[in-house]
């Protein structure tokens, strides 16, 4: 099956993916499926315009960007979203998002990191070319602000409780910018086909390790936070940054569509931005219905 063949990969330790390993985890999934970390959002793209994977978590900016390039996929699964968790991390002495004006900000480029920055200085009035952009996969975040290259960083858990603990101080959070970033996982239109009872199977698992999380199923928070680089304690309180929606709540979402409304405006900022180029997507083809 796709899952087994080629694996599904997600970004580097994200946590509204974490129901993914908790399902493998628990045994949810058969032996022989593949759930591959990868060290960034970028090499998860690239991975599944290669073809390399056919599976993939993204956010939903991330899946309207491969779209647009070209890439043929569907969503079937909406994941999270993110209300809290996706951050700007910056030195104690700079207390907002103006002070960042002439500061260098980690980033990585091509991903989440540019539309959560793009966002926070467009509501802030701080120009783009104001800041010195810094260009960082997700696992180099934390190296790179212990090792004074940045001055702050876009990111998330666990990066975020782990700079907090060296004092770093948060500016901007997602909350600021509420249901606009959404976690997906995404399908290769070519695989759908012959392996739509896999996708299935992949989706029950990863309801049934939604539900343990929510539920704050104790040997759960501990697997899910040891995986994080976290305690059962600290993970937990990671979560309440995140909705990670039910069945029917998802279902709403993809099969009547209710992501399109979502979409639309982030598509359009995207594309005035110049993070989107070409012809506009087709949101309502970008959905899978009746997997979830």
């Amino acid at each position: 099956d796709v899952e087994r063949s080629r694996g599904l990969g997600d970004v580097y330790k994200r946590q509204g993916y974490e129901p993914l390993y908790l399902a493998k985890s628990k045994g949810f999934y058969p032996d022989d499926l593949r759930v591959v970390l990868l060290p960034s959002a970028s090499e998860v793209m690239r991975a599944l315009r290669n073809g390399v994977i056919d599976v993939a978590g993204l956010t939903l900016d991330e899946a309207l960007m491969l779209a647009a390039s070209g890439v043929d996929l569907k969503i079937f699964l909406v994941t999270d979203i993110s209300a809290g968790a996706d951050v700007i991390m910056a030195r104690p002495e700079i207390d907002s998002v103006p002070a960042l004006k002439g500061q260098r900000v980690g980033v990585e480029s091509t991903a989440l990191g540019a539309f959560m920055l793009s966002r926070a200085l467009q509501i802030n009035g701080v120009k783009p070319s104001e800041v010195v952009l810094v260009d960082l996969q997700v696992d180099q975040h934390e190296e790179a602000y212990q090792d004074a290259r940045v001055d702050a960083v876009v990111t998330f858990e666990p990066v975020r409780t782990q700079l907090l603990k060296q004092g770093a101080r948060q500016i901007f959070d997602s909350r600021q910018i509420p249901e606009e970033i959404v976690d997906v996982l995404v399908v290769r239109t070519s695989v759908i086909e012959q392996h739509r009872e896999t996708l299935k199977v992949l989706a029950d698992g990863w309801f049934r390790a939604r539900d343990l999380l929510v539920e704050n199923n104790p040997s759960a928070m501990v697997l899910a936070g040891k995986h994080q680089g976290l305690t059962a304690v600290e993970f937990s309180e990671a979560l309440t940054g995140l909705e990670l929606p039910a069945r029917g709540k998802v279902s709403y979402l993809i099969n009547e569509e209710e992501l399109v409304n979502r979409a639309i405006p982030i598509q359009r900022w995207m594309r005035q931005t110049g993070l989107l180029k070409g012809e506009p997507v087709d949101l309502h083809d970008l959905l899978l219905p009746g997997i979830n």
